[in-house]
């Protein structure tokens, strides 16, 4: 009981200081700047490092632990190098103020070099996906695993320490701990990127808000920017038909800049639009074999073949053509820019959404088309592929996505659009 009421003091410690943090940094109405939010930072993990040294989780009288090192991590990781060592630096001294004698192998050798892979990869953090960085975070409670059993099991092996009357069961104690010692970290890892989550999702709806005011301009602008555009191209068209030399040099320049100007207000003005785009129930089964009949020739033509790994049918509500057009785009785009041309299309339902992921190779993510995808706003400023930017406005006005999903092993491509559910099946997901 007393174990169980010391795992649950330590995740006390780590958890309220962020949770503090956060209402300082993220809830105020000033954002401070880098310097006050490092200081914060390092008050609040030097004194949850500093309780979770005073208040160890004793197993028995041979096996003590405690998490110091994981606010440590956080204060690199989240705020900054700064934050890190100042951090480090609190644990370091703390021990000569404390009666209660330390680990001098924990403190100054195995927290040192738990910290080596967070000082590597801090300017690179933020860039990390969720799952890149949960990756990072189980290697880091790996390696304090291997510490932590070194720590207790190296004195008896050195035979600096009388060897125990029941060794298999001091070993088992020794490796369950290590094992509370990756979920203890993995757990902190979670929690933060939560409260990350959360202030991106604060961020997004600020944004949305400004989208919504866009959207409901969207038919004014319409009318005082299109209706002039349009006459002003057909006078340009007329000047454009008497032959001198002004005109041939000066009117093709102006009429290619009103047709990109005019693509651009169209694509606006789709996506920004009240009033969705003429839809109807159609089957997703229906509109992949519809995108493979037009993309077949043209896979035949760059030798590249196309397997669809498809479960069953689901309901979309949306127009054909317009997700066909948008959907050939972009496999057009995955097989002109891989350097494997054999694609998959996994086809499946995620809650209450259609997703269409296709696999890509590495060598697609080394060019700079490829490149586009991993930051999907590239792709709305990218006016050298027009194509690209009309796809991607037609899926949005459809209500889906596009984003770009990287795992250890696979990079893909996801296609996202609203799934058409019967009412009985909303009803059970929302209860």
């Amino acid at each position: 009981m007393n174990v169980l009421k010391d795992i649950l003091l330590q995740l006390f410690f780590m958890v309220v200081p962020l949770v503090f943090y956060y209402e300082f940094v993220y809830k105020r109405q000033a954002t401070p700047s880098a310097f006050i939010r490092q200081l914060f930072a390092f008050l609040f993990c030097s004194a949850s490092s500093i309780l979770c040294i005073l208040f160890p989780i004793t197993i028995s009288d041979n096996i003590v632990l405690h998490f110091a090192f994981i606010p440590i991590l956080m204060a690199v990781l989240y705020s900054g190098f700064l934050a890190g060592f100042l951090t480090l630096g609190a644990v370091f001294i703390y021990p000569f103020y404390s009666s209660v004698p330390p680990s001098f192998l924990q403190t100054y050798l195995f927290t040192p070099c738990i910290l080596l892979i967070p000082f590597f990869v801090q300017d690179k953090w933020r860039n990390f996906s969720k799952s890149t960085k949960y990756q990072i975070a189980l290697i880091i409670s790996f390696i304090a695993f291997s510490f932590h059993v070194l720590e207790h099991l190296l004195p008896i092996l050195t035979e600096k320490s009388p060897l125990p009357t029941n060794m298999m069961g001091y070993v088992f104690q020794v490796i369950s701990s290590g094992f509370l010692v990756i979920a203890y970290t993995m757990l902190v890892f979670y929690l933060v990127e939560y409260f990350c989550t959360l202030d991106e999702l604060q961020i997004q709806i600020k944004k949305l808000r400004k989208l919504h005011h866009i959207n409901t301009l969207a038919d004014d602008i319409s009318e005082e920017v299109h209706k002039p555009l349009t006459l002003v191209k057909g006078f340009t068209e007329i000047l454009g038909a008497e032959q001198n030399k002004t005109n041939k040099e000066y009117v093709p320049i102006i009429l290619k800049e009103l047709h990109r100007a005019e693509k651009i207000f169209l694509s606006y003005f789709k996506l920004a639009k009240v009033e969705p785009p003429p839809s109807r129930s159609i089957s997703s089964t229906d509109l992949l074999n519809n995108v493979m009949s037009s993309l077949k020739a043209y896979a035949e033509n760059q030798q590249s073949t196309i397997k669809i790994n498809s479960s069953r049918s689901f309901r979309i509500r949306g127009n054909m053509n317009m997700l066909s057009e948008a959907m050939l785009t972009l496999l057009k785009n995955c097989i002109d820019h891989g350097s494997r041309k054999n694609l998959t299309i996994h086809h499946y339902l995620h809650q209450n959404e259609v997703m269409f992921e296709v696999e890509l190779s590495k060598g697609f993510m080394q060019n700079e088309q490829g490149k586009s995808f991993e930051h999907l706003s590239a792709i709305l400023d990218n006016q050298s592929d027009p194509s690209l930017y009309h796809a991607y406005t037609l899926i949005l006005a459809h209500g889906g996505d596009v984003i770009y999903k990287s795992s250890l092993f696979k990079k893909s491509l996801v296609l996202s659009l609203p799934a058409q559910m019967k009412k009985s099946n909303v009803l059970e997901k929302t209860v």
